[in-house]
């Protein structure tokens, strides 16, 4: 895939809630921020493994920088400037590694008539002299340890900037937790971060390059100053990184910025930053002496070696992904932003309940940002509701980790009961609907040699007899949902139809457990999914021979689908509906799960003119809601009856559209256009491009935004869960879009009409072949087998390769 960034840089990206704020890209295998303030450095709401709300890591203080900030974001960093009615300059790049350390570059220029001196500054309530601190944060039974160096030393205790000098200093933090990391741990990541940066620019004058100190340095950047991993304690005394006492052979550095060295011989004005502005290593380091007063981006700054290994670094992520580009921007674009997604809410706790990887379904914005004590719902964490549609995703990335970290998550977190939970490092909460059962199959269809498949599958068995026992007590085989949340679907309306839809839903009087449409589906594609994962193996035993075999899968979801076709099925009506739990009375509210019995493929020609007559019902002006139009207590901004339960930006199902049920309905509309002679392709592709148009705000095509749900007739985002992962659209176009469907031993190519003049999709891995597809309006549909041509059609036709 090319750079990630280049695919999707863009202005400021800011919280819609809370205006002035700045979005930030990269995160790390545990840490992440919520978002940053417009402040040099880390300052915010700063988290790690969990929601925190760590309100500092560090600033640079000494001068007033006012708002607004030009902000530039990328994937992998933000750019931001800002100019003092001083005439004080801040060009800054800030980012997040993969190891959990937080770093800024910052460029400072002082263009004005008067000295400035800037210091660094930290939270002294828990980080200390040395810029090691510890905080325990007894919710989650771990202790947060973070350790801070700059690449000035000096800069601890007062910079000045003389009119006319400049200084271009990197500052990092390197954070962990004290139950798996050391001081020497977040040492040791501070020297990768650090490596090779030289502070300062090149003195045209002699073409060496200028310390802080005043040190001179060769033009081949090797460094005569204090070690970067000295850092700089209130004091004045420099201490290596490592704790000892340096005192005998250290620098003091005075507030004043003055420093006398060991052996009391004068020397430059150690402090005091004396670089000319305009300078020709400006150029070289990424500025132009004007981009902050300009209001404009620097030029790229990569060529300065903490960013560019950044930039590297985060790509290589990238860098295998297969490729996708079409006649239509707007879906290529999607396609990048979705890639970004998955990497953005990938994380590696490593600890506790979370012993492996997973993707958190959202970064938590929504969450109180008080410091150290944020309240409400946490989506970083691990919930299975979200986690199918994860592994829908994370297969057509080449590495087969992604998933079998997960699953080995995943498994971590089941029950004696069979039943996956919802899970932070300490504590234990619900057991929600899912379809893991499918996704894990569809993941092993690509990923053959993933690691742990065949204790993945014991444990998948487990959860579809588990919920059999405890969830279909009606008399059937279909589920019975008690509490409306399970499902991921909180107040759909369809719970309340019985007692004609009171006021106030949290009334539990008011209220009627059902058989859900959407847990009987889940449930019949989790039985397939066994079976076809144990088949798949080898064979019709799973595990370690005789735990379950693939007939008695089959034989289950067989007769869920029967169910579901003869007692939730309304031919009058010609939709699906939840029945009541113990009379199997219909609830006739047309809610959006009524769709998925077409997405499972069990429906007929007959069920056809109700599909698209529920079709129009549904097209609203964003598409699709929850709840059909027709519904007494519908809204499209998730109010009930006037009153919003969860807030303005809550979660209600009656009205608003979710990105999670329209990655589903949009995938029934295309396996049903697919199996009745592609009469739906054209719908397809516009529900797709309404889709893709709440991946941007104001649905500019360009500015990455995707919360977690919408008003459904407008489009505006209610929810300010920003960059949240759970939904899919990865897996739809590659399967839809471009037609790629993996089997057991064979691909399948049978592309969607949805009017593209061209599509590439390039590099798919699937079973340890490389698959190309290509198709243009002159050159037909041509598909490559490890890059020799395997098939090809003068159109759109299905064509098959067998894979060997």
């Amino acid at each position: 895939m090319r750079s990630i960034d280049d695919a999707l840089v863009t202005g400021r990206r800011g919280l819609r809630t809370r205006p002035g704020t700045l979005l930030l890209g990269p995160t790390g295998a545990r840490l992440w921020a919520d978002y940053l303030d417009e402040r040099p450095g880390f300052v915010g709401a700063i988290d790690l493994v969990h929601k925190l709300n760590i309100p500092l890591l560090f600033t640079v203080s000494g001068v007033e920088l006012p708002a607004p900030w030009e902000a530039h974001w990328r994937p992998s960093r933000l750019t931001v400037s800002a100019v003092s009615t001083g005439g004080v300059e801040l060009v800054e790049d800030k980012f997040v590694t993969w190891d959990d350390c937080a770093v800024s570059r910052q460029l400072w220029t002082n263009r004005g008539a008067d000295p400035v001196t800037l210091r660094l500054d930290v939270d002294r309530s828990w980080i200390g002299a040395g810029g090691f601190g510890s905080r325990p944060v007894e919710r989650h039974g771990f202790t947060v340890v973070a350790l801070v160096r700059s690449s000035e030393p000096a800069l601890w205790n007062g910079l000045t900037i003389p009119p006319g000098g400049r200084l271009d200093v990197v500052v990092a933090a390197a954070l962990g937790l004290a139950e798996t990391a050391t001081r020497d741990d977040l040492a040791g990541r501070l020297d990768g971060v650090l490596a090779d940066t030289l502070s300062g620019t090149t003195d045209p004058a002699t073409g060496t390059a200028v310390t802080a100190g005043g040190t001179t340095t060769p033009a081949d950047g090797v460094l005569a100053t204090p070690a970067i991993g000295t850092t700089i304690p209130a004091t004045g005394t420099a201490t290596p990184a490592d704790g000892t006492d340096a005192s005998a052979t250290s620098v003091t550095t005075p507030a004043t910025g003055t420093a006398t060295p060991a052996d009391d011989k004068d020397a430059p004005a150690t402090g005091t930053a004396t670089r000319p502005a305009h300078d020709t290593a400006e150029l070289a380091a990424g500025g132009d002496g004007h981009a902050a007063a300009a209001g404009r981006i620097p030029a790229p700054a990569s060529s300065h070696p903490v960013i560019h290994r950044q930039e590297e670094h985060y790509q290589r992520w990238f860098d295998p992904v297969p490729s996708f580009s079409c006649s239509d921007p707007l879906l290529t674009r999607t396609w990048a932003y979705r890639w970004f997604l998955l990497r953005h809410n990938l994380a590696f706790p490593g600890i506790g309940g979370l012993p492996d990887a997973l993707f958190y379904e959202g970064r938590a914005h929504k969450m109180t940002k008080t410091p150290w004590q944020p309240a409400g719902w946490e989506f970083s964490k691990l919930i299975p509701l979200s986690s199918p549609m994860h592994l829908l995703e994370a297969r057509w990335h080449p590495d087969p980790s992604l998933g079998a970290g997960l699953w080995r998550t995943l498994r971590a977190a089941q029950g004696d009961d069979g039943l996956y939970r919802s899970r932070t490092v300490a504590d234990e909460f619900h057991a929600y609907a899912n379809f893991l059962g499918w996704a894990s199959y569809q993941y092993a269809l690509v990923h053959r040699d993933a690691d742990g498949a065949a204790a993945m599958r014991d444990s998948l068995a487990a959860q579809v007899r588990g919920e059999r026992v405890k969830l279909a007590t009606g008399g059937d085989e279909l589920p019975v949902e008690i509490e409306h949340i399970l499902t991921g679907k909180e107040y759909q309306p369809s719970y309340w139809a019985f007692h004609d839809y009171p006021a106030d839903p949290r009334d539990r009087s008011g209220y009627t457990p059902l058989k859900r449409v959407d847990r009987a589906i889940y449930h019949y594609r989790n039985a397939r999914g066994v079976a076809g994962l144990t088949r798949l193996l080898g064979g019709d035993t799973g595990g370690d021979g005789g735990n379950g075999s693939a007939a008695e899968f089959d034989a289950l979801a067989d007769a869920v689908a029967a169910d579901v076709l003869a007692k939730q099925w309304d031919p009058a009506t010609g939709f699906f509906y939840d029945l009541h739990h113990r009379t199997d009375e219909k609830a006739m509210v047309r809610n959006v799960v009524g769709f998925y019995p077409y997405w499972a493929g069990i429906v007929g020609a007959d069920h056809l003119p109700g599909f698209e007559a529920a079709l129009r019902l549904f097209d609203t002006g964003a598409p699709l809601p929850s709840t059909a139009p027709d519904s007494p207590v519908y809204s499209p901004t998730g109010d009930w009856r006037g009153v919003f339960v969860k807030g303005r930006n809550g979660c209600s199902w009656n009205g608003p559209t979710w990105p999670y049920t329209n990655s589903v309905v949009i995938d029934g509309v295309g396996a049903t256009s697919r199996r009745f002679g592609h009469r739906y392709d054209a719908e397809f592709g516009r529900l797709l491009r309404s889709y893709a148009l709440l991946h941007f705000q104001q649905r500019d095509g360009r500015t990455p935004y995707l919360v977690e749900h919408y008003n459904s007739e407008t489009g505006e985002a209610i929810s300010d869960e920003v960059d949240y992962l759970h939904s899919y659209v990865i897996d739809l176009m590659v399967r839809y879009v471009a037609g790629l469907e993996a089997g057991p031993g064979a691909v399948t190519v049978d592309p969607l009409d949805i009017g593209l003049t061209w599509f590439e999709l390039r590099g798919v891995r699937v079973a340890g072949h490389t698959v190309d597809i290509a198709f243009d309006t002159r050159r037909g549909l041509r598909v490559s087998l490890d890059g020799v041509e395997a098939a090809a059609a003068a159109g759109l036709t299905p064509l098959t390769v067998t894979l060997t």
